[in-house]
């Protein structure tokens, strides 16, 4: 008796979008993930009701995406609203208000100095 399923590869796990399902390292290292998927991380462990742990987990996948934000060789990933409102959402069910402020403060600290380049650019292209 022979399956003709021998033959095809199947992933290790369900595969989301967002998340690869080739990695070779997989008991060592976790898989590679775009905002796509560090967005659905953090949303679906940040909307889970009395579940700490999960909340901390959100904050956890939001501080590691920090991380590889500043890294040369992961310039593809770059934080947004969804991950700033998911990250401040499990701050406030974990009663984080600090922490939740000092997002809060990044995010508009950011978007000042976008206004600004986007005010600097705007001049630079009008006296051209």
């Amino acid at each position: 008796r022979e399956s003709n399923s021998s033959n095809k590869v199947l992933p290790r796990w369900h595969p989301y979008s967002g998340v690869s399902d080739v990695n070779p390292r997989f008991r060592t290292q976790a898989p590679a993930m775009n905002n796509q998927g560090f967005a659905k991380s953090i949303w679906r462990n940040a909307r889970k009701r009395n579940k700490p742990s999960l909340w901390r987990h959100a904050l956890r996948t939001y501080d590691r995406m920090t991380i590889l934000e500043g890294e040369p060789e992961f310039s593809h990933i770059q934080r947004s609203n969804i991950h700033h409102e998911g990250a401040m959402l499990a701050c406030a069910k974990l009663g984080l208000w600090q922490r939740a402020l000092e997002i809060y403060h990044c995010v508009s600290q950011q978007e000042m100095e976008g206004q600004q380049t986007n005010q600097v650019n705007g001049t630079s292209q009008q006296q051209q």
